[in-house]
């Protein structure tokens, strides 16, 4: 059976320093290539001292890539920093995988149609 994979998704993980966020990258981007995907992973790491949230993005397509965009398909929010540091990249079509106590009110006003799992 032939897949097609001509599409691709941009998902960022996002989370205070020992929540997993490298564990997770680690899985889904091992996973996807060896599924045949094309992966481009990139990290950011802000200050611990100002209390800075770390995320990674990746990007998985059908094609090579060898740069982020600035879109967010979806968001894997482990911490509340989150919502406020990516807030900007989402829209109405962002899926955004947290607890509903994680991105909270710091949504309100931005996206009426982001849809947050419970």
């Amino acid at each position: 059976m032939k897949t097609d994979r001509t599409h691709e998704i941009s998902i960022v993980l996002a989370g205070q320093a020992g929540q997993g966020v490298q564990a997770v990258e680690a899985l889904l981007t091992k996973a996807a290539a060896g599924a045949g995907f094309h992966v481009f992973a990139t990290k950011e790491y802000m200050s611990c001292i100002r209390g800075g949230m770390n995320t990674t993005s990746i990007r998985i397509a059908g094609r090579p890539v060898a740069a982020p965009v600035d879109r967010i398909d979806v968001l894997v929010a482990l911490d509340k920093g989150a919502s406020v540091h990516l807030v900007k990249r989402l829209s109405e079509q962002t899926l955004v995988l947290a607890e509903a106590q994680v991105v909270g009110k710091e949504f309100d006003g931005y996206h009426a149609g982001l849809r947050i799992s419970p």
